[in-house]
């Protein structure tokens, strides 16, 4: 089991050979977690708590599965947002980014409103409203880069790109994304996902290295004052 703390969400991860196994260990782990925040004079809103199952083809939960704790039953969910980001229990995204599309187009058309193709703001400003767009779509990049090999998921976060890529541009709404993009400057976005994610994991490995060597150096320091003495 592991716990998770950011903010005021807690999560809570337990693993197992079988559905069984982890929802028992979930259980006893949440109720060591509840009982640590109520220890601090907090409150934990069990109602609210969500319960999401991680598993492989045709290894789902059964039917009405659920968790008991304090006596409040936690339904196990086919999908549960966490820190902004959609979770499914075969972590494909696909929830995520048919909520995301939904967002981004609203985004996308309200700022749109606002970028008329005949005079309205200049292109420094309308590619601002470009990179609003894109802030809010690549939110969380590294976790969901490989979920782009869907092709379902790219023509989700293309679609909204589009939009904005229009507008940016003074196209007709006939114009390709392709072509869109091109002309309002901004790259196709599962191309910037996968140059976040690259980034991301090389200052991830660059400080997992830099950490191994202070432990080595002050492993060997220590030595070195044992020896001393």
């Amino acid at each position: 089991m592991r716990l998770f703390c950011y903010a005021d969400d807690t999560l809570v991860v337990a693993s197992g050979g079988s559905f069984g196994e982890v929802a028992q260990l979930a259980m006893a782990g949440t109720r060591l977690v509840v009982g640590r925040i109520q220890a601090l004079g907090l409150r934990v809103s069990l109602d609210k708590t969500e319960a999401l199952l991680f598993h492989g083809p045709r290894m789902g939960p059964p039917s009405g599965a659920a968790l008991v704790v304090e006596g409040v039953r936690i339904s196990v969910a086919s999908s549960m947002k966490y820190l902004g980001l959609v979770l499914d229990g075969r972590w494909n995204f696909e929830p995520h980014f048919k909520s995301l599309e939904g967002r981004l187009v609203r985004a996308a058309g309200a700022l749109g409103k606002l970028l008329p193709n005949l005079g309205g703001p200049c292109q420094s400003v309308r590619r601002l409203y470009c990179g609003i767009i894109r802030s809010m779509a690549l939110y969380g990049a590294p976790i969901w880069d490989d979920a782009l090999i869907r092709r379902t998921n790219r023509m989700l976060i293309r679609r909204p790109q589009r939009v904005i890529a229009v507008r940016a541009a003074r196209c007709y709404r006939t114009v390709s994304f392709e072509a869109a993009c091109v002309l309002a400057g901004t790259p196709p976005w599962e191309w910037e996902v996968e140059l976040i994610a690259a980034l991301y994991r090389a200052k991830a490995e660059t400080k997992s290295r830099a950490s191994a060597m202070n432990h080595l150096k002050a492993t060997h320091n220590d030595t070195w004052h044992a020896l001393r003495l």
